[in-house]
């Protein structure tokens, strides 16, 4: 069986939307249209939507999609929330939380200079609950060697 992966990229105009198999091979590249009304209430249910809808048309079972990686443009802060994407009308949205009322299987935040500025608990908190399955920071950055004990954290070496 092959295994899927889809691509998210959230902006204040458009979304784009890609497919693609594990190997890396891109199937699909496509876009919808941002919804950022009521505060961009309705854009992770957008999301959800178009990609249930594209596992119905191509004939794949979510048992066969590995993932969904989702760009945000906003800073990500201490527990998983992105905080003022004013391009899309959020506050404060935590994310995380919002991906797993959405049923999805698995979390892992990205970032390419992970400060950790406020310490791990709130991070250890989230992954104990299972609202976090990895974090994953580049070493363009110091990394504490509590950090580094984390059993959710991947160090990407730049």
């Amino acid at each position: 069986m092959k295994k899927y992966g889809f691509g998210v990229d959230i902006g204040g105009t458009t979304i784009k939307m890609s497919l693609f198999e594990m190997t890396g091979h891109m199937v699909d590249k496509w876009e919808i249209p941002t919804n950022t009304s009521d505060h961009g209430s309705s854009i992770l249910d957008d999301v959800a939507a178009v990609i249930e809808g594209r596992l119905v048309s191509d004939g794949i079972s979510k048992e066969d999609v590995e993932g969904i990686g989702i760009g945000v443009p906003g800073p990500v802060v201490e527990d998983s929330v992105v905080v003022c994407c004013v391009n899309l009308g959020w506050g404060r949205v935590d994310v995380a939380k919002e991906l797993k009322r959405r049923k999805a299987r698995k979390v892992f935040v990205c970032a390419t200079f992970g400060l950790f500025t406020n310490g791990l608990a709130k991070f250890d908190e989230y992954y104990a609950n299972g609202l976090i399955d990895r974090i994953l920071t580049t070493n363009l950055v110091y990394q504490s060697p509590e950090l580094l004990s984390r059993p959710y954290y991947v160090n990407v070496d730049m």
